[in-house]
């Protein structure tokens, strides 16, 4: 969505439309079976973020759309401001409140202040920093899956309410839930998307005109590869690498959206 917004210049319905849109396509499912050969993938518990993501998107992306037109009416009745100004200052509004989440879930995983204490010898517990091994599986107890499920729901929220990909979310929230290693999580977050569970908030952004299907496809098969040879090099990653790369990457993705609101 970022870089939709940056180098394409989309609005943020359009980014957010387009992405999805990306989503909806089986682009995903060269890295899935990287990873399920590496036996990697959790199906029930891929299944379970599926069912949570599909109770949820759709409803998050006609509230978003919902909440940026009432946000930018706010605006020009609150402070005078034309249409077009009001509805820029709402879109940034919404893009630094997601990158506030997004700094919240990017802490929480990557855990710097305990780092920080540790490095200067200040206390801190080493074992909080441990990572599960990927030998580690997810424990199938009812209660395990409901976690997955309510993952899920979340996962989709984000979807619909921002256009990212839910991983962003759902890989901490596995890691926390299940105490799985980041690599399964993120092979079971990315098997959790291989139907099209994206495709009501797609739908909801299609019918407000918001997907341009050009660029849709042109980012569907960048994402083919890219899907391939990530998960390829990801597979050869030790658990403590994963998770320490996709916190950070996690904590630039919320840095862009708080300082580029």
């Amino acid at each position: 969505v970022p870089a939709l917004m940056l180098v394409a210049g989309f609005g943020m319905e359009a980014a957010k439309g387009t992405s999805l849109a990306v989503l909806v396509t089986p682009v995903r499912l060269p890295g899935v079976v990287v990873y399920y050969r590496k036996k990697l993938v959790d199906v029930r518990a891929a299944a379970c973020v599926a069912a949570g993501i599909l109770m949820t998107n759709r409803l998050s992306a006609i509230l978003s759309i919902r909440l940026d037109e009432w946000l930018a009416q706010w605006i020009m009745d609150t402070w005078q401001a034309e249409a077009g100004a009001a509805k820029a200052m709402g879109d940034s509004l919404m893009r630094r409140l997601y990158g506030v989440f997004v700094l919240f879930v990017a802490c929480r995983f990557i855990q710097p202040i305990r780092r920080i204490r540790l490095l200067l010898g200040r206390g801190g517990d080493r074992e909080a920093l441990a990572t599960p091994t990927d030998d580690c599986p997810i424990n199938h107890s009812w209660r395990t899956l409901v976690k997955c499920v309510i993952v899920g729901m979340v996962g989709g929220a984000a979807s619909g309410m921002f256009g990212v990909g839910g991983g962003v979310v759902i890989v901490p929230l596995l890691t926390w839930a299940c105490h799985i290693s980041p690599k399964r999580a993120v092979a079971t977050s990315l098997a959790s998307i291989l139907l099209p569970v994206a495709l009501p908030a797609a739908m909801v952004y299609y019918n407000e005109g918001c997907i341009n299907m050009g660029y849709a496809a042109a980012l569907a098969g960048g994402l083919l590869v890219g899907t391939a040879f990530g998960a390829k090099m990801t597979v050869k990653l030790k658990p403590e690498t994963v998770k320490e790369l996709f916190g950070f990457l996690t904590l630039a993705i919320a840095l862009k959206y708080l300082i580029s609101g």
